[in-house]
Parts: C-alpha cells; sequence; structure tokens
C-alpha cells in the first residue's frame, strides 16, 4: 500500500523558457558599435521591410575622424610592393602583409603562407625576405632582437659584440652592465656606448604607422564638460547611431498585391521582426546612456581633477543606482567606448577596485593608487634614490592609506614599471 502511494505522489518541476528575442536582446545590448552595423547590415538583407536611414555628419564626426587620422601602413605596402612582385607572387604578399601584427612584426611562418598558396617554402622565404627591405625599416622582422639587427645592419655598426648583446636583451633590460662585459670582454665604457646604440632603435616598426585605428574603438559616446557649471555633458555618438526604418512604401506595395496565406504571413513576420529590431536598438541606446550618466557623473572628480582621483566603482554599485541586475550592467559596459578630451577611453576604465584605507580618508581606487605610484616614480630621475615597494608602502600610509607590498609590486608590475634595483642602475646609468 505504502509503495503505491510513494509511486503516485505528483512530480513537480518548475522550468523556465527564455524567449529567443530576449536573448537576442542580450546580445546585442553586448555588442560594440561595429559589431552592431554588421548585425544590422544582415537583418536588412534578410528581411525586406527594412533599410537604413542616411546619417548626416556632424562636427563630433570631423573631431573623432581627424583624432583617428593616421597613415595607413597597409596601403603603403601594396603600393610600395606593387612593381616588385610578379603576378604569381601577389597572393604571397597578401598573406604576409594581411597577418602583420599591429607592431609590424611577421607572425605567420613561410611554411604557413606556402600551405595558403600552394607555393613552395622557397619561393614564400624569398617573398618574405624581399618584404623586409620595404619601408619602414624592420618591417615584417619575426622578432624583436631581427627588427634591431636589421637597424644595426642599416646603420653600418653591426658586428659580433652587437649579436651577444641582442641575444641578451634581458640584460639591458635590468641594466646588468657588468654581466654584459664579461660577455662581451668590453670595458664599462664599451658596453655602454653599444646600449645606447640599442635602445636608439625603434622597437616597434609601426612606431609611425598604425592600421586603420578607426576599426578598432567605434566610439559610443561623446563626452564634453562644462567647467563653469562643473556639468558633465553626454550624448550618444549620432554619427555611428544605426537608423533602421521600415521601409512602408514597399509594404504598401506588397499589400496592394493579390497575395496567398504563406505570403502574407511572411509578409506579417518580417513586419513583427523589424518592429522588435527597432525597439531593441531604442532600448540599447536608453539602456548605454543611462548606466553610462551614472558611472561618469560618479567619476566627476576624474573629470574636473584628474586621473588620481578616480574612486572605486563596482557593477554591483551600478547595478544599484540603475535598478538592473549586474550582468545587465557589464553588458552594457562591455565593448563601450568614449571620446573624451580627444582621447577614446573604454567605458570599463571608470571601474576600479577599492583600497583599504585608514579612517577619515575616502575610498581610494587601484587607478587611482596606480597614478600616484607612478608620479612617485617619474620623480627619482630628478632625485637622489629610488623608492623600494616597502618604501611606498610606507609613503602611502603616512597619507592615510593602507596597501600591502604585495599589492605595490603587482600594481608596479601591471604598469611595467621595473623594480627599484633595477631602476636604480638605469638612473645611474
Amino acid at each position: 500500500m505504502l509503495k503505491n502511494i510513494i509511486a503516485h505522489r505528483p512530480n513537480l518541476k518548475l522550468q523556465f523558457k527564455i524567449n529567443k528575442n530576449l536573448i537576442q536582446s542580450f546580445k546585442v545590448l553586448q555588442m560594440s558599435l561595429q559589431e552592431m552595423q554588421e548585425f544590422a547590415n544582415k537583418e536588412i538583407e534578410i528581411n525586406p521591410v527594412l533599410s537604413m536611414s542616411s546619417i548626416n555628419k556632424s562636427n563630433n564626426s570631423q573631431l573623432i575622424e581627424k583624432y583617428a587620422e593616421k597613415p595607413n601602413i597597409k596601403h603603403w605596402l601594396y603600393q610600395q610592393s606593387y612593381t616588385l612582385f610578379e603576378k604569381k607572387d601577389k597572393g604571397l604578399v597578401k598573406i604576409y602583409i594581411e597577418n602583420l601584427d599591429d607592431n609590424g612584426f611577421c607572425r605567420i611562418s613561410a611554411k604557413e603562407v606556402a600551405n595558403l598558396t600552394s607555393s613552395s617554402i622557397t619561393n614564400a622565404i624569398k617573398v618574405l625576405q624581399k618584404l623586409k627591405t620595404l619601408d619602414p625599416i624592420g618591417i615584417f622582422s619575426q622578432s624583436l632582437e631581427e627588427n634591431l639587427e636589421i637597424q644595426l645592419k642599416n646603420n653600418g655598426i653591426y658586428n659580433n659584440n652587437h649579436k651577444i648583446i641582442l641575444n641578451n636583451l634581458e640584460l639591458i633590460a635590468s641594466y646588468n652592465i657588468s654581466k654584459l662585459m664579461q660577455l662581451c670582454n668590453l670595458s664599462e665604457k664599451e658596453i655602454k656606448k653599444i646600449i645606447k646604440q640599442v635602445k636608439n632603435l625603434n622597437p616597434r616598426p609601426l612606431d609611425s604607422f598604425s592600421p586603420d585605428i578607426t576599426n578598432i574603438a567605434i566610439v559610443d559616446l561623446i563626452v564634453l564638460i562644462d567647467k563653469d557649471k562643473k556639468e558633465i555633458l553626454i550624448s550618444l555618438n549620432k554619427d555611428q547611431n544605426l537608423k533602421l526604418k521600415i521601409d512602408k512604401e514597399y509594404v504598401k506595395k506588397i499589400k496592394v498585391q493579390k497575395q496567398d496565406s504563406k505570403t502574407k504571413k511572411y509578409l506579417n513576420d518580417c513586419m513583427s521582426h523589424a518592429r522588435w529590431l527597432k525597439n531593441t536598438l531604442n532600448h540599447r541606446d536608453k539602456t548605454i546612456m543611462s548606466v553610462s550618466k551614472k558611472v561618469l557623473n560618479y567619476q566627476k572628480q576624474f573629470f574636473f581633477d584628474g586621473p588620481e582621483h578616480m574612486l572605486p566603482l563596482t557593477l554591483k554599485q551600478v547595478a544599484s543606482m540603475c535598478k538592473l541586475h549586474e550582468t545587465t550592467i557589464g553588458r552594457t559596459i562591455n565593448n563601450k567606448f568614449i571620446f573624451y578630451d580627444n582621447n577614446i577611453l573604454p567605458l570599463k576604465k571608470f571601474f576600479n577596485s577599492k583600497i583599504k584605507s585608514s579612517e577619515n580618508t575616502k575610498n581610494i581606487s587601484s587607478s587611482s593608487i596606480k597614478y600616484k605610484m607612478r608620479q612617485i616614480i617619474n620623480s627619482e630621475k630628478i632625485g637622489e634614490h629610488t623608492y623600494s615597494d616597502q618604501k611606498l608602502v610606507e609613503l602611502f600610509s603616512k597619507n592615510g592609506i593602507t596597501i600591502s607590498r604585495r599589492t605595490i609590486a603587482k600594481y608596479r608590475e601591471s604598469m611595467s614599471i621595473p623594480s627599484s634595483i633595477v631602476r636604480s642602475r638605469q638612473i645611474n646609468f
């Protein structure tokens, strides 16, 4: 009897089904503007009732484009290689150029290029060697050492001592003069001369060039400040704002024609999806504006008093301010950029962890600590000593900021600042 009762006990299950459109809305919110443009273009291709409104460029757009205007290295390399290579090698040239990294280094092997073009490895190597003769000097180098070697040879000063030095670049980074003197069997004066020659070289072939930066970060928001009113003026970058519209003339034309049930359903589905997409884009804009205003106004001191006044801020805090979920805040700030004072800054920059401080001292962010650290360390150049990590701990403590030596070391390393021993050697070099 008991067995039958147990067997007939109701089994309740609670299931949640998330609407596909809701999932897509989350994805849209998280997209960068560039991803949004690609997404919208695909929607227009498959939905006949959708079209894009033309956008008139404003002064803001011209300002951003002027900021982003850089020589296009790929265009320059194609120009140089046009008469340098035979038609059969154009495919190899294209793959090498398109696979340059942002510093101008070649990160694809001759074997890979040969496989992609059905060419011989020997020919792929020949093409690469010829590409290395193009401007700027060191372009298509496959390592920092090779880039420096090419420049030294171009200057007509490369010798065996330079080769030893380039094979031990970590000793230059740590200013370990004595070890280099042993390896090269040279005097301190001679080693310092070679080190200066190496340091005067360009570590990145593309320092004077930039692969079309406008495709890297499209600005979502324009930020200006009113110093008199102490206000931050935030606006969407309308020049990049997607203006989708429903082509009413097309819809009207189709409706006049005789339609079967399948055509009617298809047209209704297209209209329904078009309305949803327009509403989703509007909601995305409103959410970005709402969240950004809360974040940037909270960090008001950054804009009026400088980076050292950046406050600690978390997703949880902003979620509470906006009455939204933390995950929504995370999606909103992801891949979003602001244009301020001729700089493009990620919205994520304004989120910082909190540093413990003693009583009667305002909360201080990790960003603020890093800024202050760099200021202190930069002052060593005109001072008489360098500050160890422990000394930095003591300096912060005097200003009411409690921070561990381990945290100081972590922040210093994240900013690529060497230890006090290496900095001391550097100052005395």
